[in-house]
């Protein structure tokens, strides 16, 4: 037997290892199809396999700090309902300074005057402690306690520290306004609830000329308070929502990019199976052809 002859042991495994390769294939393609991915185990593209888990991580972050935003956004919903309650209370606390600075009115209707005064004390003090996922949301970092406490003592009982929120990838801002910027911490600050306490004790002693006065001003600068306040909210609000349409088209990019990492061609797996079959088939053919060992064969 020379070196160089063609057995038909030879013919046989080379039959059989095409026939393995062949149904290989088709099953990966098969594969492929039913789960929609091209990518079962690392080792099927090793570089593709990097690619997808750098894309999840990067599509993991846009999508937390999307629901940051969301979060965020309710936080600063009902920060500002609690600024609208107290910009309310400014003007209320305005009208009846002014009717009360009527020389006419009598001192028991100043009295009456100063019980609403009291009241809407009260009202601020309840709207400052405005909470938004069990959080109270003009209370600083100390977010747990409530900051003002019902009755005669106006002392803030929070903290001026920042509340940050990231909305990107390295973009934080601050969310929160402390109660202390508006309402005060109590004692002759000048802000809210000095200015309140203030106009119901004049509105009892019968005090018109400090009624007049320094009161409507004291209001003036309290109403700027609130004002300014808000509109830090609402420019928070408008930038959330440019950086949520940004992080959406980011999103959407990403998610595209793992796709078309990861994601199976159906079409083109369907025409590698079918190729696939096709080549098998054929094997399986040439096989019938080729290896017909018989007795007859063998005495010839």
């Amino acid at each position: 037997m020379s070196a160089g002859r063609v057995t038909e042991g030879m013919l046989g495994r080379r039959l059989l290892s095409d026939l393995r390769a062949s149904s290989h294939r088709i099953a990966t393609a098969q594969r492929q199809i039913a789960s929609g991915k091209r990518i079962d185990k690392p080792s099927d593209d090793p570089l593709a396999t990097h690619n997808a888990l750098r894309l999840r991580s990067e599509l993991a972050g846009i999508q937390q700090d999307r629901r940051t935003i969301d979060d965020t956004k309710g936080w600063l919903d009902t920060t500002d309902a609690a600024l609208g309650t107290i910009t309310e209370v400014v003007h209320r606390a305005r009208e009846l300074t002014l009717q009360g600075a009527n020389g006419a009115m009598s001192q028991a209707d100043r009295n009456k005057l100063a019980d609403e005064i009291d009241q809407l004390i009260e009202t601020a003090k309840s709207a400052a402690n405005a909470s938004y996922g069990g959080r109270y949301v003009l209370a600083g970092q100390d977010t747990d306690d409530p900051p003002y406490a019902a009755g005669a003592v106006d002392a803030y009982g929070g903290d001026t520290a920042a509340v940050a929120r990231q909305i990107g990838p390295g973009v934080a801002v601050q969310i929160n306004v402390p109660g202390a910027d508006v309402l005060g911490n109590g004692g002759a600050d000048g802000k809210l609830l000095s200015t309140l306490r203030t106009v119901a004790a004049d509105l009892r002693a019968g005090n018109v000329a400090g009624l007049r006065g320094p009161a409507l001003n004291s209001f003036t600068s309290n109403l700027e308070d609130v004002t300014s306040a808000r509109g830090v909210i609402g420019a928070l609000s408008t930038r959330l929502e440019s950086a949520e349409a940004r992080l959406a088209q980011v999103e959407e990019s990403t998610a595209a990019l793992l796709s078309a990492n990861e994601d199976t061609d159906i079409a083109k797996a369907i025409i590698d199976l079918n190729t696939q079959q096709s080549v098998y088939q054929a094997a399986l053919q040439s096989g019938q052809a080729l290896i017909q060992p018989s007795l007859l064969d063998f005495l010839r």
